[in-house]
């Protein structure tokens, strides 16, 4: 069965380079150092985030459940579980009470997770209120490596969240 990243992704997805195909894949366990930044709204201190440093360790377990594709992220001690299934021509990421949409651009055997939507208990945030997230994944040192560039914001509290670094599958 494909992930669900591969069935969006159609024809394009052998296009992807093979590292940026093996970052989207189920199953999957992979560990990295992603360097973490915040904004600095004080507001962000009630917002469960990855740990700020520049060499932040960090892995990775992708799973098939029942619910959909289970994420499960570990940044330096601090887990951030997330669920995500196909909708349509979009993915969706499930986590907590919050619900974001995305669609995959695949450009030059890249993707990025482009955010279209933002629901909070199924309802859905007027765009402009609602979080911003831009995700972009690229090959990395190796064959079994990939990039990560993932950027979190808001309107009001302005930058959020930005973690980047390399990844690699074990």
């Amino acid at each position: 069965m494909p992930s669900p990243f591969e069935s969006l992704a159609g024809d394009e997805w052998e296009s992807l380079a093979p590292a940026v195909r093996l970052a989207h894949s189920v199953p999957l366990i992979a560990s990295g150092t992603l360097c973490v930044k915040y904004g600095a709204n004080c507001l962000i201190r009630f917002i469960k985030l990855p740990p700020v440093g520049d060499s932040v360790q960090t892995s990775l377990k992708v799973e098939q459940t029942a619910r959909g594709v289970l994420w499960t992220r570990n940044f330096g001690g601090t887990i951030l579980k997330s669920v995500f299934k196909l909708r349509g021509h979009e993915i969706h990421e499930c986590a907590g009470l919050f619900r974001l949409g995305y669609r995959l651009i695949v450009q030059d055997g890249t993707v990025t997770h482009r955010h279209i939507g933002t629901w909070f208990l199924g309802i859905p945030i007027p765009k402009g209120l609602g979080p911003q997230v831009k995700g972009f994944v690229s090959s990395g040192s190796d064959i079994a490596s990939w990039r990560v560039d993932v950027k979190i914001w808001h309107f009001l509290l302005g930058p959020i969240c930005h973690y980047e670094g390399e990844m690699r599958a074990e």
